[in-house]
């Protein structure tokens, strides 16, 4: 029927079809070679798709994990450096009221010795202990020590002296 061109085209589509059909013998449903192709090709696009889309639902999984991670640390963080805070104020306040106790202390003591001392101060000037006659007391020991420092040069020299004239001075405070 038709032409010649029709005829050659017909037979050319038929052993190119035998040629991808896997018996020629059987019957069945083929594929074209193309359209065979065409649907490896979908497929595998679709798997990577959906193992891309995968990976990337794990990916903002995980690093939605690691913000709510990081934002859990960053409260329990500024709770506990609150907490600190809050200890290191009455730490320092306790400290605050032992010094000021401390200082408080302190002036009184001063106040109680500086009034004592005050009043032994005049206790001394008023009442001098009389110890007989004072005058004449050791007169001969302060004589020679006296004489003994205008004479020498080094008073290590005088040493005898001084333990005779402190000598006689504690007697004479103890017997009077």
């Amino acid at each position: 029927m038709g032409n010649k061109n029709s005829a050659a085209q017909a037979q050319e589509t038929q052993q190119s079809d035998d040629e991808n059909s896997p018996s020629s013998n059987k019957s069945g449903v083929f594929l074209a070679q193309n359209f065979q192709e065409e649907l490896v090709q979908s497929f595998q696009s679709k798997a990577i798709q959906s193992q891309f889309e995968l990976f990337q639902a794990k990916m903002i999984s995980s690093h939605n994990e690691t913000i709510s991670q990081d934002d859990q640390r960053r409260h329990t963080l500024h709770r506990e450096l609150t907490k600190w805070r809050d200890h290191n104020a009455q730490v320092q306040s306790s400290l605050d009221e032992r010094m000021d106790a401390a200082r408080a202390k302190f002036s009184d003591a001063e106040v109680g010795l500086r009034y004592d001392l005050g009043k032994m101060e005049e206790t001394i000037t008023n009442k001098v202990p009389k110890f007989g006659n004072t005058a004449n007391a050791c007169i001969d020991s302060r004589a020679e020590l006296t004489r003994c420092y205008n004479g020498v040069n080094d008073i290590r020299k005088c040493d005898g002296f001084v333990e005779a004239y402190e000598r006689c001075a504690k007697q004479t405070v103890m017997s009077s």
